[in-house]
């Protein structure tokens, strides 16, 4: 009886036992399918039991048929409906596909996006107005284009650029520019800094790194009047430049990478220099060689012509003087010697900047200056500095005056005879004004 329940007649007692073990193993291999399931693992015993479930399985199909499918059919819909719910330590946030996870990716991506954005500076835009002041075979465009442009792409507030004048021997200012302040300084102030020295000979760069940790370079940093946080010599070859220091910069920016960047810079301005200075030399060479044809005169005519169109294109500060060194009376007294008016020219020469350029004129004792990139108050400057120096040379000629005529480029000059009548009728204003005053100061003599 208890046979004819499990198995038709026509099954023997081996085959009752066999169908028996496959159905144990049917219902082991949904309990372990389900244990495994959650503890994520998986086991060689757990292949096997799975092939012999298999086999149970169709075997009990074949023998059963209906009344076993309705037997492992709970137990079939009890497992789906634990693998449609989450495990316990997986939230829904991280299946793959829901709405959490997606949210989530989204995040991730917009945080990635963000560090890519502030983290990339280096752009193609950003770099070449970085590099475009290197393009040029001006001096002063080089140098302040180059200190207005280091400063943002450093992230440094405020940038200095030393010139070093090999036949002095001695560093100038020649830019420093800040940020927050904008331009500080565009002149050429001189520099005595011992810190300065030390680039010239070591031609090394230097940071505040290795300064703090040497007491001999903390010590004359301490006393320096150019404090930096970084030194980049300004050096190409044998030739040295001058030196770029980054003054002012945040802490989080002060890393190698600000570190090569500068020196980096400093090599490209030193290769701007070396062209500038090529540039120079093949335009005193042809010079020279127009020189044996053309008088000092039709030089400064020449030159200065140059000059202006330069200035005009470049909406650049241009002044031009004019010195005569005459009798007080232009009808009265020796003019002067020739070995005066060399040693005036020669005193003047040596007070001016290497870019000025200084030429007699066809009437003796007299002479032209071309100051590129000076404006008026440099022009003033110059000026009283000139007097001073010619009133020395004829300290022991009281018949003999100095007398200045200038002009300055403006907006409405077109051409540079313009800017040579504007001398002239100024040198002529000088000369009508002091004769006033010396008649003045002869009759309340007299009347005295």
């Amino acid at each position: 009886m208890r046979a004819a329940i499990f198995i038709p007649n026509s099954a023997s007692g081996y085959q009752t036992y066999l169908l028996l073990a496959l159905t144990i193993l049917a219902v082991l291999f949904a309990l372990m399918q389900s244990i495994q399931k959650r503890r994520g693992a998986k086991s060689t015993w757990y292949g096997v039991l799975s092939a012999l479930a298999l086999a149970g399985i169709w075997r009990l199909v074949a023998h059963f048929q209906f009344p076993l499918l309705l037997a492992i059919a709970p137990i079939l819909l009890k497992r789906k409906r634990a693998d449609s719910k989450p495990s316990s330590g997986q939230g829904s946030g991280h299946l793959p596909g829901s709405p959490g996870s997606r949210v989530e990716h989204l995040k991730q991506e917009v945080q990635l996006l963000r560090e890519r954005i502030l983290n990339t500076q280096e752009t193609f835009v950003t770099n070449a107005k970085v590099f475009e002041p290197f393009l040029t075979l001006n001096e002063i465009q080089l140098i302040h284009g180059t200190a207005e442009a280091l400063a943002p792409f450093l992230h440094a507030n405020r940038v200095s650029i030393f010139r070093y004048s090999a036949g002095t021997k001695k560093f100038r200012c020649a830019a420093r520019y800040s940020q927050s302040k904008g331009w500080i300084s565009r002149g050429s102030e001189p520099v005595q800094d011992r810190i300065l020295q030390l680039l010239l000979e070591s031609r090394s760069a230097l940071t505040i790194r290795e300064i703090l940790n040497n007491e001999m370079l903390f010590k004359i940093w301490k006393d320096s009047a150019s404090k930096a946080l970084i030194y980049a010599p300004i050096a190409s070859g044998q030739q040295f430049y001058g030196v770029l220091t980054i003054d002012e910069l945040p802490a989080i920016h002060l890393h190698r990478q600000t570190v090569q960047n500068a020196v980096t810079a400093a090599k490209l301005m030193a290769l701007a220099f070396r062209n500038i200075d090529a540039h120079h030399a093949l335009l005193l060479e042809r010079n020279e060689a127009q020189s044996k044809l053309l008088s000092e005169y039709q030089q400064f005519l020449r030159s200065f012509n140059l000059e202006f169109k330069r200035a005009k294109r470049n909406l650049l500060p241009l002044s031009l003087l004019y010195v005569a060194v005459e009798p007080l009376k232009q009808d009265q007294g020796a003019p002067a010697s020739e070995e005066l008016i060399q040693r005036v020219k020669s005193g003047m020469r040596k007070n001016l900047r290497e870019v000025d350029l200084l030429f007699e004129d066809d009437q003796k004792g007299r002479f032209w200056i071309v100051l590129p990139h000076t404006d008026f108050n440099g022009l003033a400057y110059v000026m009283e500095r000139l007097n001073l120096l010619v009133h020395i040379e004829l300290a022991d000629q009281p018949h003999l005056a100095c007398r200045f005529g200038f002009s300055f480029l403006q907006p409405e000059i077109e051409l540079p005879k313009q800017m040579l009548l504007a001398c002239q009728e100024s040198l002529q204003l000088h000369r009508t004004v002091e004769e006033i005053i010396s008649s003045r100061q002869r009759n309340t003599a007299v009347q005295k």
